[in-house]
């Protein structure tokens, strides 16, 4: 039972990155034509990701992230941050 939520967790995360790419506001104006690549591409080099406008907003390098170990974690730093407690 832990495996199969832990996975599901994983699921909704990265469901979550698939929506940054494709909102879900743009899906009934996809071209059925198209690749999800060429879209996804199109999606970031014309400046629509969600996660892009965010980061423009609000970067993840921020003191109070910083300041709570947030950008330790985010940058794969994960066991140094638990030998430092």
């Amino acid at each position: 039972m832990i495996l199969s939520m832990a996975f599901a967790r994983l699921l909704y995360h990265e469901l979550a990155h698939a929506n940054d790419y494709i909102p879900l506001s743009s899906i009934d104006e996809l071209n059925s034509s198209e690749s999800i690549g060429s879209i996804t591409w199109d999606n970031y080099n014309g400046g629509r990701l969600i996660s892009k406008k965010l980061y423009d907003i609000s970067p993840l390098k921020s003191q109070e992230l910083i300041n709570i170990g947030l950008g330790s974690i985010s940058m794969g730093r994960r066991q140094q941050m638990s030998r430092r407690r």
